[in-house]
């Protein structure tokens, strides 16, 4: 699959390549006076209008948000549940699984994600405590990664060699696989049923839209690798691109017209997810770091 690791939770690779959320401002955040060389923490975030949220308590390497719902609910597969408001995080257990890592919540709070029971990974649906596993058949391995109101999970597996997208919904698998991909991953999907994933050429990485099963193509215009992990009802997109400077920056695409996302004074930023309010979930990598007596302290300016 090449860059793009099975578990974008090994999202260590994820982790270090996000994307972000769109902002106007240009200030930099408070706190970060002094640099520690090497490090590269990350804090997480939810942009609205412009404006950047610091999520209480995701510091350093600790955590990773992915999808949002509209009432501020966010999965993130290194903690759990995260109330974008209060930070309380709930934790995330699959009963006998060595690693449960959520990746996409609904406005019920039913939670999708991955599970590692020992031997292989499986993906699963958290609704009320009560635990469904999700595996196509044929998979070696499988990522449940985005969940709508009806229910409707989107994911991926691995069948013989190839990574192949699907669709979950009350026990019945349909597959998404963008015309003559090497690899297709489907990340979101709205309540209209719009999928949007990252799907591969074997050269480079592209955003695609399936609606309907008609597949488009999405590239940021300034991209060499463009990948998507959101879409809300109104047709808004959230995503990440490598841009032909070498640096990652985050995008939102409404109707085709691209937004650039940069947090400020971060070395990356990545946008992971859009709830329906048209709130912005992702990850900022910053360039510096505000140190204690140990050399290290959270990064993150609080509010």
């Amino acid at each position: 699959m090449g860059r793009t690791t099975r578990i974008l939770l090994a999202l260590p690779l994820i982790i270090v390549f996000c994307g972000a959320a769109p902002q106007t401002r240009k200030d930099t955040p408070s706190g970060l006076n002094k640099t520690v060389k090497g490090l590269f923490p990350f804090c997480g975030f939810v942009e609205s209008g412009g404006r950047f949220t610091i999520l209480h308590g995701v510091y350093f390497f600790g955590g990773q948000p992915s999808g949002m719902n509209a009432k501020g609910q966010i999965a993130d597969p290194y903690l759990g549940v995260v109330d974008a408001v209060t930070g309380a995080v709930t934790p995330i257990a699959v009963p006998g699984a060595k690693v449960t890592a959520p990746f996409g919540i609904n406005d019920a709070g039913t939670v999708v994600g991955y599970y590692f029971n020992g031997s292989v990974d499986q993906g699963f649906l958290d609704r009320a405590g009560t635990f469904t596993t999700i595996v196509p058949p044929s998979a070696t391995w499988t990522v449940a990664y985005g969940i709508n109101a009806a229910g409707e999970v989107v994911g991926y597996y691995l069948s013989g060699s190839k990574t192949r997208g699907f669709v979950y919904h009350d026990g019945a698998f349909s597959s998404v696989d963008f015309p003559g991909a090497r690899y297709t991953i489907p990340t979101g999907i709205n309540d209209r049923g719009d999928i949007v994933g990252i799907q591969s050429d074997g050269k480079s990485e592209h955003g695609f839209l399936d609606s309907g099963g008609t597949f488009t193509r999405i590239d940021h215009p300034d991209a060499t690798w463009t990948d998507i992990y959101g879409i809300d009802n109104e047709g808004r997109i959230a995503g990440r691109f490598f841009n032909k400077r070498g640096a990652e920056e985050g995008f939102l695409d409404k109707s085709g017209a691209f937004t650039a996302i940069d947090f400020p004074g971060a070395v990356s930023t990545d946008a992971q997810g859009i709830n329906d309010e048209g709130n912005i979930v992702g990850t900022a990598r910053l360039r510096n770091v505000a140190t204690n007596r140990r050399g290290y302290s959270p990064p993150c300016p609080s509010r």
